[in-house]
Parts: C-alpha cells; structure tokens; sequence
C-alpha cells in the first residue's frame, strides 16, 4: 500500500463521515440520542455514589462514637459514671464526653403491650457530641 499525506486520508475520512450523517439521519441521530443517554446515566450513577459515600462519612465519622464504655460484664450499669466522664475529660484529644443510657421495657395499656427500646441521655453533654 503506498504512503498517502496525512491531509489525504483525513479529508477521505471526514468524507465518508458527513455522506453517512447526511444520508442516514435518522440512523446518526438515533445514535447520538443513544450515546447521550449512555453518558448521562454513567453521570447520575456517578454523582449518586459520590452522594453517597459522602453520607457514610458522615454518618461513621462524625455521628458516630468514634469510644465507647460500657459495664463490666455482669454489671448492668456503670457506677459512679461522673467521676469516669471527668478522666475520660483528662485524655488528650477529647473533643465530647456524653453519658447515655438504654433499655428495653414493655408498656401496657388496658389490652395493648408494646416493646420499646428507651433511652436517656444528659442533653448539655449531648449537645457538645453533635
């Protein structure tokens, strides 16, 4: 095969090109449509992981309790918490320090029973946390 100029193949190239756009419209446009929806939806799904591994980071890293104490086992509680908040207090680094407690209890009324998870916690504590 000979060599041809560059200027050469690329004027054939765009030749064919704008004799298939111009003869087969409906064929190139549908084309087209169907590449732009391929990007579009790679795009969405994209921006929707993104989206959401941003809210995991938020929720594991800044919601959560990066400590947590709790009872010796056996123990249902841990007594005398204040004086443990005042050390943990002490630790360098500490940003937040909130007591919380929880548990189950059942309430009833006249035929209705419930099960409900309760929980308590010091609100100035908790307000530092978030």
């Amino acid at each position: 095969m000979p060599d041809l100029p560059s200027s050469i193949v690329s004027a054939f190239e765009l030749t064919v090109a704008m004799r298939h756009i111009i003869y087969r419209k409906r064929g190139t446009l549908l084309s087209v449509a169907a590449i732009a929806l391929a990007v579009s939806i790679s795009l969405v799904s994209i921006f929707m992981m993104d989206g959401f591994r941003d809210m995991l980071f938020d929720v594991i890293i800044e919601d959560l309790p990066h400590v947590t104490v709790t009872p010796k086992e056996g123990d249902d509680y841990i007594y005398l918490y204040h004086s443990l908040s005042d050390r943990i207090w002490d630790i360098p680094g500490v940003v937040a320090v909130s007591a919380s407690l929880g548990t189950s209890a059942t309430f009833t009324y006249k035929e209705n029973v419930e099960n409900v998870a309760m929980s308590g916690v010091d609100p100035e504590d908790f307000e530092r946390i978030y």
